[in-house]
C-alpha cells in the first residue's frame, strides 16, 4: 500500500573509504550499478543512476516479487501509484488490492452479517443464508417458493412474512389462497365428476395445461343401469338389476320372476294367473278356476238321496257335504278359445242301495248299467 523505497543495489556499487574520498556521503547516491555482465559501470559525472538504470532490463535488480518502477522496486498488487503496472495510480479515496484500485478497505478477514464487504472480496455477508436487506427466496405457509427480504441477522424471512408468488398451472396451491391453480378450468392432474353420454356419472382427468378432458364412463355394476354406455345393462352379471324374467313355478306352470339386486335369478318364481286350459296354472291346486271355465258342484245329503248343485247355498234339510267345498270341477260348455270338449257328467241310480252315483263318460255309465 505504501511506496518502499529499495537503494540498496546503488549502496553497494559505492566502499565507504571511496565515498569519502569523493565530495560526501551524498555523493554515493550516485554511484555505479552493475553491468548485465557483473562488471562496474562508472556513472558520468554528467548524469545520474537513473541514467545508468536505463540500460537495465526491467526487475533485473529487484528481489521476487517486486517490480522496478523507474528505479524503485514496488509491490504492484499493493502500491498505490503503480497498482498493477508502473504509473497506474489509484485515486485517493481508493486502495490497491491485489493489483486493483478499489475503494473496499478490509477491515476483517472474516465477513459478519452487516450488508457491507468486509474482507473486500466482492461479496457482502457470505457464509450466511442471505445477505442482509437484499430480496431472497422464501418457503410460504403453503410450502410454495416465494420471495422475502432478508432480516438483520441474515436469515431467511418465515413462511408468514414470505410473500407467495403468482399462481401457475402445477397442481398446487402456488398463492397460499387455498386453491389449487385458481384461474385455470382445473388443478392439474385431479379428477373431476362429470356426466357421460349414458347420464351416468364419469370422470375426468385435469390436463398438464389445466384444461378439462373426455368424461370417462364408470366400470358396469350391477345396478340396473348402462354404466360405461355401451348400450347393455349390467354386462359380466346374469342379469340386469330389475328386469323380469320367465321360470318354471313348483306346479309345472310357466311364471315370472324379477332378477335381484344381486343381479341373478335366484328370487321367487310367481306362478301366471289361472287361464282356462284344463291346467293348475297358478298352483293353487285346482285348475281352471277363472270365471266361466268350470262350474263347482257341491253334494248335499238330503233325507233318502243326494241333490248335486252348482252352488254351497244348503237345502232345508239338507246338509252339504265334501267339507264344505265342491267335490268336483265340471268344465263349463261354449268357453271362448278352450281347445277341450265339455266333459260328460251322467247320474245312475242304485235301486240295490236305493242311492245315486255318478261317472264320467259313456263307457264307466254304460258298464254301471250293465252290472245293474
Amino acid at each position: 500500500m505504501h511506496v518502499r523505497e529499495y537503494n540498496e543495489p546503488m549502496l553497494r556499487g559505492c566502499t565507504l573509504l571511496a565515498c569519502l574520498a569523493a565530495i560526501g556521503l551524498a555523493s554515493c547516491a550516485q554511484s555505479t550499478r552493475p553491468t548485465l555482465d557483473g562488471s562496474a559501470d562508472p556513472a558520468s559525472e554528467t548524469g545520474d543512476a537513473a541514467d545508468a538504470a536505463d540500460a537495465l532490463p526491467a526487475d533485473a535488480d529487484c528481489p521476487p516479487g517486486l517490480t522496478d518502477c523507474g528505479g524503485t522496486c514496488v509491490d504492484t498488487s499493493s502500491d498505490h501509484g503503480n497498482c498493477g503496472a508502473c504509473g497506474n495510480a489509484c485515486d485517493d479515496e481508493e486502495v490497491c488490492e491485489d493489483g486493483v484500485c478499489s475503494d473496499c478497505v478490509p477491515v476483517s478477514d472474516t465477513e459478519s452479517c452487516n450488508g457491507i464487504d468486509d474482507n473486500c472480496n466482492g461479496e457482502t455477508d457470505e457464509g450466511f443464508p442471505c445477505r442482509m436487506g437484499e430480496e431472497t427466496t422464501c418457503t410460504t405457509t403453503c410450502g410454495s417458493e416465494g420471495s422475502g427480504m432478508c432480516g438483520l441477522d441474515c436469515e431467511i424471512p418465515d413462511p408468514d412474512s414470505c410473500v407467495p408468488p403468482v399462481e401457475t398451472c402445477n397442481g398446487a396451491d402456488d398463492d397460499c389462497d387455498d386453491a389449487c391453480d385458481d384461474g385455470f378450468d382445473c388443478c392439474r392432474g385431479g379428477l373431476l365428476e362429470c356426466t357421460t353420454t349414458c347420464g351416468t356419472t364419469g370422470s375426468m382427468t385435469c390436463s398438464p395445461t389445466c384444461t378439462l378432458g373426455a368424461c370417462v364412463p364408470p366400470a358396469e355394476t350391477c345396478n340396473g343401469i348402462d354404466d360405461d354406455c355401451n348400450d347393455g345393462c349390467d354386462e359380466g352379471f346374469d342379469c340386469c338389476a330389475g328386469d323380469p324374467g320367465s321360470c318354471t313355478t313348483t306346479c309345472g306352470s310357466t311364471g315370472t320372476t324379477t332378477c335381484t339386486t344381486s343381479c341373478d335369478w335366484t328370487g321367487t318364481c310367481a306362478p301366471p294367473a289361472e287361464t282356462c286350459n284344463g291346467s293348475d296354472d297358478d298352483c293353487d291346486t285346482v285348475p281352471d278356476d277363472t270365471t266361466g271355465c268350470t262350474v263347482p258342484v257341491y253334494r248335499f245329503w238330503c233325507p233318502g238321496d243326494h241333490l248335486y248343485k252348482n252352488d254351497a247355498v244348503t237345502p232345508s234339510g239338507c246338509t252339504l257335504e265334501g267339507g264344505g267345498g265342491p267335490v268336483w270341477y265340471n268344465y263349463a260348455t261354449a268357453v271362448s278359445g278352450s281347445s277341450f270338449s265339455t266333459t260328460e257328467f251322467f247320474k245312475l241310480y242304485n235301486s240295490s242301495s236305493t242311492d245315486h252315483f255318478y261317472c264320467r263318460g259313456t263307457s264307466e255309465r254304460d258298464y254301471a248299467i250293465s252290472i245293474g
